[in-house]
């Protein structure tokens, strides 16, 4: 028997509209509700205002501005 899915509330950080389009069809495909973000700073601002709202965040690491790395560390600082 296949194993159970669970399906996660993804927020998903990419700033390329195309990768993030590619990422969101098979996050979704396998049952997941996905919100993209275009930039860490739209991310920060999204999880300020719904951050209970995520099950897991995703980000892409070459970001400018602010990398993922750098997005990944002030979520855990939050």
């Amino acid at each position: 028997p296949e194993p159970a899915r669970v399906s996660r509330r993804v927020l998903y950080v990419e700033d390329e509209a195309a990768v993030a389009a590619v990422a969101v069809a098979i996050l979704e495909a396998e049952g997941h509700e996905v919100t993209t973000c275009p930039s860490a700073e739209a991310a920060l601002a999204e999880l300020t205002a719904r951050a209970s709202e995520y099950d897991v965040v995703l980000t892409d690491l070459n970001m400018p501005r602010i990398t993922g790395l750098e997005l990944a560390a002030e979520i855990t600082r939050r």
